[in-house]
């Protein structure tokens, strides 16, 4: 049986494995460029990078991990002629200076509309159901968070199809006006829930009087009129 190569390092009665190294002396010539190179310490000062312009510090063959990977790539190395931005802005929200990671977009729902829309970005699009505009960037006044990238409904008709009746007071103002069915006045469609002045859906015929949910029992009022009329069948506010 051939006897086995030693490492042809002085003083090394390892076996070889590469060009006539052991794997030690094969590794620190990969890293440093000389079989016989000696270990620095990880607690030796460590200078900066030598190529020029880089001031981070150097981790292999006097190179910083960034340069070092380049040549390995490249079999070169090249000073890098950009830096980062003082300052981050999202190209979504135009929010800046965002604590985590990331300098294009601020959240994972901004990359997501850039992937879905791209240059065709929109901020707002139609409800599919009502018509009505949906602010893409409008935060919720319960959690804070803003609309998912793929929504197509608005607030009040995504509400809406929870209710008995699955009727938004967009679709009533689209069908009726902006009327109040009961007071006359018209509704500012703006306003939101707790404001007594908001729109909301009424029956016209009361459910306890044998009304039922189909859209012609439907109609537009203000939150305070539908209140005050309760269960009554055609009440009206005394002039």
């Amino acid at each position: 049986m051939d006897k086995p190569t030693i490492c042809s390092i002085d003083g090394c009665e390892t076996r070889a494995r590469s060009r006539g190294w052991c794997d030690k002396h094969y590794q620190r010539w990969r890293t440093y460029g000389d079989a016989n190179a000696k270990v620095r310490p990880r607690s030796a000062n460590v200078g900066p990078c030598a190529v020029e312009g880089c001031d981070t510090p150097s981790r292999k063959r006097g190179w910083c991990a960034s340069h070092y990977s380049q040549w390995q790539r490249t079999g070169e190395t090249r000073p890098f002629y950009y830096k980062w931005a003082d300052k981050k802005k999202c190209a979504v929200c135009g929010a800046e200076d965002w604590p985590h990671k990331g300098r294009k977009v601020c959240s994972g729902r901004c990359q997501q509309l850039l992937a879905r829309h791209g240059e065709r970005l929109q901020r707002e699009l139609n409800c599919t159901r009502c018509g009505s505009a949906i602010d893409l960037f409008e935060r919720s006044p319960s959690s804070g968070r803003k609309r998912r990238a793929d929504t197509l409904l608005c607030r009040t008709c995504h509400r809406s199809r929870y209710l008995r009746h699955g009727t938004s007071a967009m679709e009533l103002y689209n069908r009726d006006g902006s009327a109040c069915s009961i007071c006359g006045e018209d509704i500012d469609m703006t306003l939101r829930h707790p404001d007594l002045l908001c729109a909301t859906v009424d029956h016209v015929l009361p459910v306890s009087h044998g009304g039922g949910h189909e859209p012609e029992n439907l109609a537009l009022a203000h939150l305070t009129c539908n209140v005050t009329k309760q269960a009554r069948a055609g009440w009206k506010p005394a002039a």
